[in-house]
C-alpha cells in the first residue's frame, strides 16, 4: 500500500526566522566550551595541554577564570616551564610568552578595579628616568592581600542582617608574589602580622598614618613583634603620621637586635612624618648614628623644624650610607654648617682621612645657596665626596654664583653620572659656565637644566657644547626659553652630528611650528645614525601643521632608508642598517628611529580629525607617542609683538 505523504508548510513565522552566520555559530560555540573548561575543569589538566590551545583561544579560557583558578593555572604553568618540562617535548620556550599572556589578563583585571599598572605620565617627569614597567601580577595581588587586612577580626554583621564569618587567605596564592605592601597603622594587629610574615618573598613595608592613638592600641608592639621575624625584609617607610620618641627608640632597639642570619634592613624612609618634640628629633639622630647598616635613607617634609647641623653631618660620616634624599626640608646653609666648618677648617671629630660613602645625593626643594655648593665643590676636590648622582632641583637661592662654585667640580670630578640643577634661578650666564666645565667631561650621562630661563642665544651655546661632549646621553632643557629663533644652524649641525644622545627634552620652549619641525628634522637625521629613545616636543605651541610636518619628515626618513638599501614593493628584506623588514606583519615590530614621542600639551583641538589623522600617522613610525586633547587660550607672547 502506497501511503502519500505531505511536506509540511513551514509557517510564516519560522520563514522569517534570521539564520545565524556560520562564523557567528562558531564564535558561540568557542565561548560556552571556554566558559565551561575555565569553570569546571581540573586546572592540572589545563596546565598539562595550555601551551597545545591555540593563541586565539587562550586569552578567552584566561579571561573566564576566576582569580584564584587563574592564579592556580600561571602558577603550574610557570612551574612546569621552570622544571624543563616543556622544553622536554619542544624547541620552543614557552616562558616569556605564557607569562605575558598572564601578565596581560591581569593587567586588564587590575584596569577593571581600577589600579594603575603603567607609570603615571606628567610632563616634568616625562623621561627623566628609564621607566621600568610595574609587574600587573604583583599589583592585582598586593591589592587582594590588603582587602583581607583591611577585613575586621572574627567576621562582621552585614547589612542585611546576615552574619559573615571572618576572610582568611590561602596564603598559597600569594606567598611567591607579594613583595610590597601599603599597611594602615590600625591594620597591624596580631592576625595581620602572622599572615604577613608567612610571605617568603616579603621586602619592604610601607606604614601609613602611624598615630599616637594607634600607638595605643598596639600597633607599635606589633610592628616590633613582625620586624624580629621578618627574615627576608630590606625596606621600612613611614608615611603621613606622627611618631614618638618611643616609636624610634624601639625602632632602634629592633633594628641592633635583628638576628643573624635575618636581612639586614637596609633602606629607611621618613615621609610627611610629624616629629613631636625636640627630644624625637634627637632619638632620629641617634638612631642613625647607631644604624650603620643603613644603604639608603629618605627624610622628606619631615625635619624642617629642628636644628639639622648634626643630623647632616651624621649621614655625611656614616660608614655604610649610599643613597641619601633630604628633600622637602626647607634646609637652609646652616644645615651644613659643621660640614662647611670642615671643609674650610679641616677641624672634625670624625677625622678627615674617612672618605664619605654617599654616591647618590638628593638635596631639592629646600632653600641652599652658593655656600653649600662650594662645601659639596670642595668635599669633591679634597677627595671626600665620589657622588655619582647630585639633584639640587627646585633650590632657588643657587642661581648663577652657585653654578660658577660647581664648575671646577663639574670639569674634574671622575664619578658624577647624573647632575640636576632644574629650576636653580640661574641664567645664560651660568649656562656658560656649567657647559664649559662639561664640555670635556666623560663621566657625566645625564644633565637637567630645565626651568632656568637662557632665552634664544643658549641654542648656539648648546650647539658649541655638543660638538664638543661626546658622553652626554640624556638632556633635559624643558622651559628655558629658547624659542624658535634659538633653533639656530649651529644647533641644528651639532644635533645632527652628536651620536651621544638618546633623550632629548625640549618641552615649552615656545618652539611653534617652524622651530619644531626644523628641530625635529635634526633630530630625524641624527636617528637614522642612532635611534633616539626618547624625545619630548610638548607645550610649544604647536598646531596640527607641526604634526603633520614630523609625520612626513617620518615618512621621508622611511623611504629614504627603503630607497638607499634597495627595498622595493611588498617582498622586502635587509641584511643591515637601522630597520630589518620581512614582510608587511613585521611592520609593528621593527626598530624605530625614535622610541617614545612626546606631543603634549599642543593646541591640537582646533580640527581634530585633521589631528587625529597627523597622530596617525606618527604612530606608524614611532613605538609610543604621549599626546592629548589640550586648547590653549589665545595669549600674545613677547616675540609676537
Amino acid at each position: 500500500m502506497v501511503v502519500a505523504t505531505t511536506r509540511a508548510t513551514p509557517s510564516h513565522e519560522a520563514t522569517e526566522q534570521p539564520q545565524v552566520p556560520h562564523n557567528q555559530r562558531i564564535k558561540s560555540l568557542l565561548h560556552l566550551a571556554t566558559l565551561s573548561v575555565a569553570e569546571h575543569c581540573p586546572i592540572d589538566v589545563i596546565a598539562e595541554t595550555f601551551e597545545w590551545l591555540p593563541v586565539s583561544v587562550r586569552p578567552r579560557l584566561l579571561a573566564h577564570l576566576t582569580n584564584e583558578r587563574l592564579r592556580r593555572l600561571e602558577q603550574a604553568v610557570l612551574r612546569a616551564e621552570s622544571d624543563g618540562e616543556s622544553a622536554k617535548r619542544t624547541r620552543f620556550d614557552a616562558a616569556a610568552a605564557h607569562d605575558e599572556e598572564f601578565q596581560t589578563e591581569w593587567t586588564m583585571r587590575c584596569e577593571r578595579l581600577g589600579l594603575r599598572v603603567d607609570t603615571l605620565v606628567a610632563s616634568e617627569t616625562l623621561f627623566k628616568d628609564p621607566r621600568a614597567p610595574r609587574n600587573a601580577r604583583k599589583v592585582f595581588w598586593e591589592h587582594e592581600f590588603r582587602s583581607y587586612l583591611r577585613a575586621p577580626s572574627g567576621g562582621r554583621v552585614r547589612p542585611d542582617g546576615e552574619w559573615e564569618p571572618e576572610r582568611r587567605p590561602d596564603l598559597t596564592l600569594f606567598e611567591d608574589v607579594v613583595e610590597t605592601l601599603k599597611v594602615n597603622a590600625r591594620e597591624l594587629v596580631p592576625r595581620n602580622v602572622a599572615w604577613m610574615l608567612r610571605l617568603p618573598r616579603f621586602r619592604r613595608l610601607e606604614l601609613h598614618h602611624p598615630t599616637e592613638q594607634q600607638q595605643a592600641n598596639g600597633w607599635l608592639m606589633c610592628l616590633v613583634s613582625f620586624l624580629t621575624q621578618a627574615s627576608t625584609l630590606e625596606e621600612l617607610g613611614f608615611f603621613h603620621g606622627r611618631v614618638t620618641r618611643t616609636v624610634l627608640e624601639d625602632l632602634m632597639q629592633v633594628l641592633l637586635k635583628r638576628e643573624s642570619g635575618v636581612t639586614p634592613i637596609r633602606k629607611l624612609e621618613l615621609v610627611s612624618v610629624k616629629l613631636k618634640e625636640a627630644s624625637t628629633h634627637r632619638q632620629l639622630v641617634t638612631l642613625f648614628t647607631r644604624c650603620t647598616q643603613l644603604e639608603r635613607v629618605r627624610i622628606s617634609s619631615t625635619i624642617a623644624d629642628f636644628d639639622n647641623r648634626c643630623l647632616v653631618d651624621t649621614f655625611f660620616h656614616s660608614s655604610q650610607l649610599v643613597q641619601l634624599s633630604i628633600e622637602h626640608n626647607d634646609l637652609e646653609d646652616d644645615a651644613f654648617l659643621d660640614f662647611l666648618r670642615e671643609r674650610f677648617t679641616n677641624t672634625s671629630s670624625h677625622g678627615v682621612g674617612q672618605a664619605a660613602t654617599i654616591r647618590h645625593l638628593r638635596l631639592g626643594n629646600n632653600a641652599l645657596s652658593v655656600l653649600t655648593i662650594q662645601a659639596l665643590c670642595g668635599a669633591t676636590l679634597d677627595g671626600f665626596l665620589a657622588l655619582e648622582r647630585l639633584e639640587l632641583r627646585n633650590n632657588m637661592e643657587i642661581g648663577d654664583a652657585g653654578v660658577h662654585a660647581l664648575a671646577p667640580m663639574l670639569s674634574t670630578a671622575s664619578t658624577l653620572t647624573h647632575l640636576d640643577l632644574r629650576n636653580c634661578h640661574f641664567g645664560l650666564e651660568g649656562a656658560l659656565t656649567l657647559l664649559t666645565a662639561l664640555g670635556s667631561n666623560q663621566t657625566l650621562r645625564s644633565l637637567d637644566l630645565s626651568q632656568n630661563f637662557f632665552g634664544s642665544s643658549f641654542g648656539d651655546l648648546l650647539g658649541d657644547f655638543l660638538w664638543t661632549n661626546t658622553t652626554l646621553e640624556r638632556l633635559h632643557i624643558n622651559y628655558v626659553g629658547l624659542g624658535h629663533s634659538g633653533c639656530t644652524d649651529a644647533l641644528l649641525r651639532a644635533l645632527q652630528a652628536n651620536t651621544s644622545l638618546v633623550v632629548l627634552s625640549v618641552g615649552a620652549n615656545r618652539l611653534r611650528d617652524h622651530g619644531a619641525t626644523v628641530l625635529f628634522r635634526a633630530i630625524v637625521r641624527r636617528s637614522q645614525q642612532k635611534p633616539f629613545e626618547a624625545v619630548d616636543l610638548g607645550g610649544n605651541l604647536l598646531t596640527v601643521e607641526a604634526m603633520e610636518a614630523c609625520g612626513k619628515v617620518l615618512e621621508d626618513a622611511r623611504r629614504e632608508e627603503a630607497e638607499k638599501d634597495g627595498i622595493h614593493g611588498n617582498k622586502r628584506s635587509r641584511v643591515k642598517g637601522t630597520y630589518t623588514i620581512q614582510s608587511d606583519e613585521d611592520e609593528e615590530n621593527q626598530p624605530r628611529l625614535i622610541q617614545e614621542l612626546s606631543v603634549l600639551n599642543n593646541d591640537l583641538a582646533s580640527d581634530r580629525d585633521r589631528a587625529t589623522r597627523a597622530l596617525d600617522q606618527l604612530r606608524r613610525y614611532v613605538k609610543q607617542l604621549h599626546s592629548n586633547e589640550w586648547s590653549s587660550r589665545r595669549n600674545v607672547y613677547d616675540d609676537e609683538v
